[in-house]
This record gives C-alpha cells, sequence and structure tokens, in this order.
C-alpha cells in the first residue's frame, strides 16, 4: 500500500500545480505498424502485434468476466517503459487475465512451416515484481486458465526474471502447442489488495539474465490538456447558451458498445441490471461534470437501448428521470452508424439540443469506410435541419490483433485512422464539432492500451472518464487535464 500511496501523492502533488505551466508538448506519434525492436537476448516475444511489440507499449490482456482481477499500463519496467500493472482489489474474486495476441505455434511462413515455438524453445521466461506479500502470481495458458500452472510468490519487491520451463507446470506439464497466456492471482484472503508487476513475457533457449536499469516506482502524470482535441465550440451557440443559463438542455449520445458500457462489469456486478446507476459510463459522468461546472439544481441521466434491428427502444429506468439538464445514451452493440440512422426519427422525437454521434467503432473492423462516411453525412444533415447541434467523435483505436492485411491490404489501426481523418472532414464540411477520441487515446502513444481499454476496443473505466475529460472540455470553459493517473486501481471501489 504504501506503493499506491506514494502514488496518489504524486497525483495529488501533479493536480497541484499543472495550472501553472504554460504549455504542453504532445508527445511523438505512435510509430508505424513495420516497426520491430530487438528482444533482449535472442528471446521471442509473445506478443508479436504491433502494439506490445513496440518500446513504451502496455503488454495487452482481456478482461475475463469470471474474476475481478484487473490491469494497468505503468512506466515501471525493466527499462522499456512497459509494465503490465495486474490487481486485485479488496474482497476481488480471484481469477485471470488472458492475453489475446499470442501462443505457442507453428511458425509458418505463408503455407509453409519453417519451425514450432514448442519445440524450438523450452518454456517461458518473464520479469517479475510483487508486493511483498506472501500470495502468489500464477501463469496460466488458454482462455481462463487450464491445468498448466506455474506459481510465482509475490514476496520479491524488487525486479527478478523468472524461467519456467514446459515441465514446470503444474499439475500438468506443457507436452504440445497452445494458445493465450493468462495472468493470474490466487490468495488466501481478500483483506488486503494483491498486485504485481510484470514485463518482457518470452520464450526462451538458454537462462540468460540480461542487464536491466529499472524505471521508478512512481508513474508520471503526463498531464495534457484535454481542449487540445476538441474543435468547433463555435458550432454549439444554443447548447453552450442554454448551459450557461442554466436553461433546460438536453443532449443524446448515439453510438455503439462503447455508449453501452460493454466490458465494465468488473466495476460493479450489477451494472448491467435495470435501475442501477451507471456512473462510470463516459455519458454519465459528462452529466455530473456540466451540473457541477454550470451549477444545474438537478441532472438526469437516461439509458435507452435498442432492443434487435427492429425492436423498440427500452429505458433502463422507469420511471424515466427528470431533470433540468438530461443527458441520454441511444445505444446498441455490435452496430455501425447505418443502423443508428434507420432508428434517427426516435431520436429526432426526443429533441435535443445537442447530439454526439459515436459511431465508428464496427465499421473500423470491418474496413467499412464508405459506409462509415455516407450514414454519419446524412445523420449530421438530419440533425442540422431539425435544427440540432452536432459532436462528430472519432473512433476510439484498436490493438493490432489482426494481421496488417486484415482486409483491403490495411490493419485495424489504419481503418481507425482513415476514419478519423474522415470524421474530421465531414465535421468540417457540415459545422459540426469534434471530440478527437482517436488524438486523445493515441496521443499516449502505444501504452493506452493497458491504461484505458478493457479489451481490444472497448474502455475501462478510466477510459470512459477520459472521454468523459474530452466532451468536458468542449461544453465547459475548464482547463481539464489528461492523462492524469499512475495505475489508477484505488478509483474503483
Amino acid at each position: 500500500m504504501r506503493h499506491l500511496t506514494l502514488l496518489s501523492a504524486l497525483w495529488i502533488a501533479a493536480t497541484a500545480v499543472a495550472g501553472a505551466a504554460a504549455s504542453f508538448d504532445l508527445p511523438k506519434p505512435v510509430p508505424p505498424p513495420t516497426w520491430d525492436p530487438p528482444v533482449p537476448q535472442g528471446e521471442k516475444t509473445l506478443f508479436p502485434g504491433y502494439f506490445a511489440g513496440c518500446p513504451g507499449a502496455r503488454i495487452w490482456v482481456q478482461w475475463l468476466p469470471s474474476s475481478d482481477i484487473w490491469h494497468y499500463g505503468t512506466t515501471q519496467s525493466v527499462g522499456d517503459g512497459a509494465g503490465m500493472y495486474v490487481w486485485l482489489p479488496p474482497k476481488g474474486k480471484p481469477g485471470f487475465l488472458c492475453s489475446m495476441d499470442t501462443g505457442v505455434q507453428e511458425v509458418k511462413q505463408g503455407d509453409k512451416v519453417i519451425g514450432n515455438d514448442f519445440t524450438d524453445y523450452k518454456g517461458v521466461s518473464l520479469w517479475i515484481k510483487g508486493d511483498g506479500s506472501d500470495r502468489n502470481a500464477i501463469i496460466s495458458t488458454n482462455w481462463q486458465g487450464s491445468d498448466h500452472r506455474y506459481e510465482i510468490p509475490l514476496k520479491e519487491t524488487n525486479w527478478h526474471k523468472v524461467f519456467i520451463a514446459w515441465e514446470d507446470f503444474k499439475p500438468k506439464p506443457i507436452t504440445g502447442t497452445w494458445w493465450f497466456v493468462d495472468f493470474g492471482i490466487d490468495r488466501a484472503d481478500d483483506v488486503k489488495p494483491t498486485w504485481y508487476i510484470v514485463d518482457r513475457v518470452h520464450l526462451w533457449k538458454e537462462k540468460v539474465t540480461e542487464p536491466i536499469t529499472p524505471t521508478p516506482d512512481i508513474d508520471p502524470p503526463g498531464m495534457l490538456p484535454a481542449r487540445a482535441f476538441v474543435s468547433g465550440r463555435e458550432y454549439l451557440p444554443k447548447t453552450l447558451a442554454k448551459l450557461k443559463a442554466k436553461q433546460p438542455c438536453k443532449i443524446v449520445v448515439a453510438g455503439d458498445s462503447l455508449v453501452t458500457g460493454a466490458q465494465l462489469g468488473y466495476v460493479r456486478r450489477d451494472y448491467t441490471e435495470k435501475n442501477t446507476e451507471r456512473k462510470f459510463f463516459f455519458f454519465a459522468v459528462l452529466a455530473e461534470r456540466l451540473k457541477a461546472a454550470y451549477g444545474y439544481p438537478s441532472a438526469a441521466v437516461v439509458y435507452r437501448e435498442y432492443q434487435g434491428n427492429d425492436g423498440p427502444w427500452t429505458d433502463y429506468r422507469d420511471p424515466r428521470p427528470q431533470g433540468d439538464l438530461v443527458v441520454m445514451s441511444v445505444a446498441r452493440g455490435g452496430w455501425e452508424g447505418v443502423s443508428g440512422l434507420k432508428h434517427i426519427d426516435q431520436i429526432l422525437a426526443e429533441k435535443p439540443d445537442c447530439v454526439v454521434w459515436e459511431y465508428g467503432a464496427n465499421e473500423m473492423i470491418n474496413g467499412h469506410i464508405d459506409s462509415y462516411v455516407k450514414s454519419t453525412t446524412a445523420a449530421v444533415q438530419q440533425f442540422k435541419a431539425a435544427g440540432i447541434e452536432v459532436v462528430l467523435q472519432t473512433v476510439t483505436p484498436t490493438a493490432d490483433l489482426s494481421p496488417h492485411n486484415w482486409l483491403g491490404n490495411k490493419s485495424m489501426p489504419e481503418y481507425g485512422g482513415e476514419l478519423a481523418i474522415q470524421t474530421k472532414r465531414i465535421a468540417k464540411e457540415n459545422n459540426c464539432a469534434v471530440a478527437d477520441m482517436h488524438a486523445a487515446l493515441s496521443s499516449r502513444g502505444p501504452q493506452y492500451m493497458g491504461d484505458l481499454c478493457a479489451d481490444f476496443v472497448h474502455l475501462n473505466h478510466l477510459g470512459h472518464e477520459m472521454f468523459a475529460d474530452v466532451l468536458d472540455a468542449l461544453f465547459t470553459d475548464r482547463d481539464v487535464r489528461i492523462w492524469r493517473w499512475g495505475p489508477a486501481a484505488e478509483k474503483v471501489k
């Protein structure tokens, strides 16, 4: 806990002095997908994807709903600023995080087999430092763990390298190819939090411990002005005037599974149940921010979801919350903008002052650039014709889990970049405001995946908070800062 207390102190100190800085230099752009840095001592990284292959990148893993274990990006590492902070809060259910971009399989070049990770290497190695407790980290394989497990005591608080031979896994040794690496925690009690930091997860042939230069035991806040990622406030005169006058105002956020809060189940087990507060969703955070910034006596957050492609809308709270300020979500997981466009009459019927159009993630995954352009342009024009002001959000970046020739000889990150360009073009041509979430997340560099994402595209609670930060900077005059966290596990209670 001393470690986390120090992080909290750093955050408080940085927050106190941030306003004194006159300007901030934005980080350098994310390196292109072709960049392939060397792996120490001839070992082979188990995370060959674009983001996980870059210095400063996070080991990317998937949160599994069977446990309360979570991960955060951290600059604490053995020298490359690429550690992963694995955390289990008090009273949390032990379990696993599952890596999604790795495995020990045949190595192919085209259709030709040129090697085999299992026979060419002797096991898995990693660098780790624990929390000083009597508990254990568990390294396993496959989805949610398997009979191949290896326990690493967390008593040692300094970085040390661990070599795990295939035969060291228990109760069954690894005897052939497999998929996924799982990072778990097991413990005898749930009174205290349990955590460890892991770095450089590799395959090894010989037990060679390379020299390291550990980074500091604290994470710099890395604060940036959120206003750098918004534009077009001049296109929101009616909405801003109403907010400033504390007049009744309604903002509708329309989109896909990022709006429905996909992968946020770890913050509260019943978050998907009706009549519960979804306080971690970015639009709910935004509602509280706007209420506080403008002094509204009341604010209501309304959750609506389409029931199937052609089904009716459903309010998740009955009766519908009321307030002078209303922020409403209208969303369906898996949808592209063309589906949202089919239901635009129902948004128009709500008579909002402003619509935040968030679609784009599924177009990115499917490579549907043209469809996004057509549906977004059509939606904007209908909103404008009805006197509704519009904010376009650029798409959330993604991890490069797909091949670089995923669709049309392009990777998902490349499609995401193209969509962001198209979003800003449509906004400029139609006098819309922009919340550039793609640039805001990317400004961290590739490590944003561990900091803000729950999987390869959906956000964790800090990602939702950062979305709210950017929208806060758009709708208010406040000097909002992003990237103000170290490992912020304490934020989830």
